[in-house]
């Protein structure tokens, strides 16, 4: 364990599974510490180290003890990932590819790794110009003016809905991990309602209601963009958006595009 894991809320009592539930209860982010970050990530060139990345978190006094609560935040997911690369002995991304990318067939999903992105859209950058000074426009001359490396496994990956839908689909019904975990991928910690239990935050999945039944799925966000992802067990169908623009009505949008791929579906069917 490295000197600065001691400073850190409660690592010493959280297991993967905690960090990955999001249940670990670091100090929230305040609008001071969230601008300081973008102001310093607007330096093209800017990596902060990931231990640099929790010097907001260390000595900070916990929102409740490891394992008892529910806050979402990235510094889970890289905790996360150092857990994995230590224990591994290998880069994250390399763990992806070997794992998961190339044996799925999943060619359209990268890795964030560096400015120059192949195919980037121009992204929008609305939320974030107006809440920490971000320039409207995120891509200059094919290169974003931000490091997407900085969130590595807290999303740090290029997609579109294409490739989002199919391993929505994999993932979902139990294709992409060996084993029987997928009831554990999907079982809720700290409920949102406490008259239905089965609804909340599992292991970085969000499991909610619809109009069109259950949802197992996720949303993003970066400057310039957001995405959102669904999958429905109940008709085996996964439907995404992604918008160049961090500024949307996507959870508006999704169950009305959800309803015409359904209604398309069972008409083809018929």
């Amino acid at each position: 364990m490295s000197p600065w894991t001691a400073r850190l809320f409660d690592l010493r009592l959280a297991g993967l599974g905690a960090f990955l539930a999001v249940a670990c209860g670091p100090a929230p982010d305040s609008t001071a510490d969230a601008a300081a970050e973008a102001e310093a990530s607007l330096s093209p060139e800017a990596t902060a180290t990931l231990v640099e990345s929790f010097q907001t978190e260390l000595d900070a006094e916990p929102l409740f003890p490891a394992g008892r609560g529910y806050h979402y935040s990235d510094v889970h997911y890289t905790l996360a990932g150092l857990a994995i690369e230590e224990a591994a002995g290998r880069p994250y991304y390399d763990l992806l590819d070997d794992f998961f990318l190339d044996p799925l067939g999943l060619d359209l999903t990268l890795a964030a790794d560096r400015r120059d992105l192949p195919g980037l859209a121009q992204g929008y950058a609305h939320a974030s110009s107006r809440l920490y000074g971000t320039p409207l426009e995120v891509v200059v001359d094919g290169r974003f003016i931000l490091h997407p490396l900085q969130e590595w496994t807290g999303g740090g990956l290029v997609n579109n809905p294409q490739a989002i839908v199919r391993w929505a689909k994999l993932l979902y019904e139990g294709d992409a991990i060996a084993g029987d975990d997928l009831p554990q991928l999907l079982e809720v910690g700290f409920p949102t309602d406490s008259t239905k239990p089965h609804l909340g935050y599992g292991l970085a999945v969000s499991v909610a209601e619809s109009e069109h039944g259950l949802t197992y799925g996720h949303g993003g966000f970066w400057p310039g963009y957001n995405s959102l992802v669904a999958y429905y067990p109940d008709h085996g169908v996964a439907v995404s958006i992604q918008i160049n623009s961090d500024e949307s009505r996507m959870r508006t949008h999704l169950p009305h595009l959800a309803g015409v791929v359904l209604d398309a579906l069972e008409n083809a069917g018929s």
